[in-house]
């Protein structure tokens, strides 16, 4: 996807819902920046509700990859390059999908945003072999959400 040496991560889905970052469910990381991960990994399991432990496990380790100087990129929407000093245009903002999450939101707020966001989804097209079915069904979305909350979980158990 990328060649460029200062690209540690990159994810399957990039979103700016809240902020920029990739979603957690599928990310290629680089060793170089597996400490920061980890760091936040274990702060997400002292946070006491589920939107504190998405900013602390999901958000914040892209904050501090940035910070760093390092990049992101993703795969979905296709951005072959994003760091600290990206602006966020209105065609970047576009290409993300007004930072909405295009997967479904995590709270009532974002409900409509991320439904207009799939309305969008569904009608846009993609060549052949990059058209991406990003329409999930909503029973499949809550099953494989509840799957990374117990995946996360399981991190937070005090090991025998």
């Amino acid at each position: 996807m990328t060649s460029d040496p200062r690209v540690a991560a990159v994810g399957s889905l990039m979103s700016c819902e809240r902020k920029v970052h990739l979603q957690s469910w599928a990310v290629l990381l680089d060793w170089r920046v597996a400490d920061i991960f980890l760091e936040s990994y274990e702060a997400s399991c002292h946070t006491s509700t589920r939107l504190e432990a998405i900013s602390v496990g999901e958000i914040g380790p892209y904050e501090a990859l940035l910070a760093r100087g390092f990049a992101m990129a993703s795969v979905y929407p296709a951005v072959h390059y994003l760091d600290q000093h990206t602006p966020m245009t209105s065609a970047l903002r576009a290409t993300l999908y007004g930072c909405t999450n295009p997967l479904g939101g995590y709270n009532a707020a974002s409900k409509a945003a991320s439904d207009a966001s799939r309305e969008a989804n569904r009608t846009m097209t993609l060549p052949g072999h990059r058209r991406l079915a990003v329409d999930l069904d909503a029973r499949v979305r809550q099953v494989w959400r509840r799957a990374v909350a117990g995946a996360l979980l399981l991190m937070c158990t005090p090991s025998a």
